[in-house]
């Protein structure tokens, strides 16, 4: 009644007020009725603003459910690393000559704190605020185990699940004969491709340095190689580039087999930023198609192993480069050699087993899951905890008062 007086209602408001109110009561009870004869033993909050947003409800309506934070990718370090380049093309704006990839080496160096950006506080609060969190990226699993101490029995790998029956590899053979071939036809003609939705950032700054660097050097030696780009929103900008010197703009495709499904093709994923595990080299390696990407894309996308010299080197399915140069040579080596092509596919085929495998990956999360889902372990745990009290202490739940804010403020706007 009071909000309604101070929104200007008068007496028949507040009349209809009332009688809002008895239903809301009611249904308020019928929830809590609900509630008892419910059972929740686990929730999963996808991203650390959900978790944020919701965690208190379960927590105060489920004392006993496993909350579990998804993260996805480490936010805050895609953004202080999208900040860096931002920075960089500013200050490099006017020397049209200058290797847009120049700022990998400060990107990949960069590490959140918590002066540089409030939001990567409030992603480390999330995290101890959850029973569990599934991390994507195993170099992000390290991250908040050394640097930022995160308990290790708080993190759970969860990266991919691949299932072996769904990889398929093209043969080579006849991509071999096409580029030994005159025919200039399109259908024998190398094919790049590029996968990604344009309102993730790192996505759209990629289709950028493709049509702008990369493929006027890639089409100079490779005059009839054509570029097909796929995904949702993409700009105006870019779409009046379709169609222009080997460009072609699909829009949003969801079937897989017409992105990455024709053999000889390659994969340009020129990432200057972003986080996680890649979904669209995920993908490529699963229909046999060699990457070509930056550092960015590989993190967490590689194993070591040891040459025939007993030197230790990092394994990928393609080609990673430091530099324009670097990125333009890789793509034209691997459609210039076939026994590159075919090594990289095979690449490929065992980062998949090895890093995603779905039977692997599952079969750990399920353990990890049926652990902290035990009620005695969970209690011992929480216990125990005293970072995960502290912030659930009512002292620190500004996150809860201003959901509850934002929740009562729509209430009144809706009447």
């Amino acid at each position: 009644d009071l909000m309604e007086k101070h929104f200007g209602g008068g007496l028949s408001s507040r009349r209809q007020s009332t009688t809002d109110n008895e239903d809301k009561n009611r249904d308020e009870d019928k929830t809590k009725r609900q509630e008892k004869a419910a059972v929740v033993d686990l929730v999963v909050f996808d991203r650390f603003y959900m978790e944020e947003a919701h965690s208190f409800r379960f927590r105060q309506s489920f004392p006993d459910a496993v909350l579990v934070l998804d993260m996805q990718d480490m936010h805050s370090l895609r953004w202080g690393r999208h900040a860096i380049v931002k920075a960089w093309d500013k200050e490099n704006e006017h020397q049209k000559k200058k290797d847009p990839m120049g700022c990998l080496s400060s990107v990949m160096d960069y590490l959140p704190t918590a002066v540089a950006d409030d939001r990567f506080t409030r992603e480390l609060a999330s995290i101890h605020r959850s029973d569990l969190t599934l991390v994507c990226s195993p170099v992000e699993l390290s991250l908040l185990e050394t640097v930022y101490r995160v308990p290790k029995d708080k993190l759970c790998l969860a990266s991919f699940f691949v299932d072996e029956e769904s990889c398929c590899s093209p043969p080579f053979p006849q991509q071999q004969s096409r580029h030994s071939s005159d025919n200039d036809d399109e259908a024998t003609s190398p094919r790049f491709v590029f996968c990604g939705n344009f309102k993730h950032a790192p996505n759209a700054d990629a289709v950028r340095l493709l049509m702008d660097f990369v493929w006027p050097q890639l089409r100079s030696e490779l005059p009839t190689a054509s570029l097909h780009i796929y995904g949702a929103f993409c700009p105006l900008k870019q779409q009046q580039k379709a169609s222009r010197d080997g460009i072609h703009i699909h829009g949003f495709e969801p079937d897989l087999t017409k992105i990455f499904g024709q053999e000889g093709s390659i994969l340009l994923a020129p990432l200057r930023f972003g986080a996680g595990i890649k979904g669209k080299i995920v993908d490529a390696w699963t229909f046999g198609m060699p990457v070509v990407t930056t550092p960015i894309g590989s993190e967490g996308m590689t194993t070591t192993i040891n040459n025939n010299n007993n030197d230790e080197s990092l394994l990928f399915g393609g080609r990673v480069a430091f530099t324009l140069d670097g990125f333009c040579e890789s793509a034209i080596d691997l459609v210039k050699r076939p026994e590159d092509y075919c090594q990289a596919q095979a690449n490929g085929r065992f980062l998949l087993e090895k890093l995603f495998s779905a039977n692997r990956n599952q079969e750990s999360l399920q353990r990890r899951l049926l652990k902290v889902l035990d009620k005695d372990s969970l209690a011992r745990k929480r216990q125990s905890d005293y970072t995960q009290a502290m912030l659930w202490h009512q002292s620190q739940r500004s996150t809860e008062f201003f959901s509850r804010w934002v929740e009562l403020k729509e209430n009144v706007a809706q009447r």
